[in-house]
């Protein structure tokens, strides 16, 4: 029982990149920059000031509202980064098809 680690093929790759794709701005960036990037590291930053850097101010709205903000903006940009990628893949994607 080890650890496998499969690499998906060029038409799974290609059909994950237009589902993303397909989901729009918005949608995409909401789900994977600030739900799938910035909801997990907003958790991560705060249990790590409070326990491991003993800021006990982190869990004071004030702390808390610090590191939502910064990882809201993080997101955002995380979030954006990966659309304009996928959206260059894409469009690479359909100039090879048309080929």
């Amino acid at each position: 029982m080890g650890f496998k680690i499969q690499i998906a093929d060029a038409e799974t790759q290609r059909q994950a990149r237009l589902k993303a794709y397909r989901m729009g701005p918005f949608r995409f960036v909401l789900i994977r920059g600030l739900l799938k990037w910035a909801l997990p590291m907003f958790v991560f930053f705060t249990v790590y000031d409070y326990f491991i850097m003993g800021y006990h101010t982190a869990l004071t709205a004030s702390g808390m509202k610090q590191t939502a903000l910064v990882c809201l903006v993080a997101g955002l940009f995380v979030g954006t980064a990966l659309w304009f990628n996928i959206k260059r893949k894409v469009r690479l994607l359909e100039a090879d098809i048309r080929r």
